[in-house]
């Protein structure tokens, strides 16, 4: 995936972590799995095995978009970086075109 791609997809993932929907949607998920985990009976071993499971995986499901924002983040810093050497190899070439050699 280019370096743009991964910057659009951050992008998109980064308005969904934003959306009051989506931080509603979380904030319901997880204080369902709070309290189906607070009122489990403490003898239910398999019930609180599974609420630990659902957790883990609501965590790896909002977790997705998290990296995929962050993703694009160091996507973005490297494409910086690339426009930063394309910057300084120009100057230098039109230092030399300027100067000559001596200019370097």
């Amino acid at each position: 995936m280019s370096p743009e791609q991964e910057m659009e997809r951050a992008r998109q993932a980064q308005r969904l972590l934003e959306d009051p929907l989506f931080k509603a949607a979380r904030e319901d998920v997880y204080g369902q799995l709070r309290a189906a985990r607070i009122s489990a009976p403490t003898t239910d071993a398999n019930l609180h095995s599974s609420l630990i499971l659902m957790e883990q995986m609501a965590d790896r499901f909002f977790g997705y978009f998290q990296q995929m924002a962050q993703t694009g983040q160091f996507a973005q810093l490297h494409l910086d970086e690339l426009e930063q050497r394309r910057r300084g190899l120009a100057e230098r070439l039109k230092s030399y075109a300027t100067w000559g050699r001596n200019g370097l």
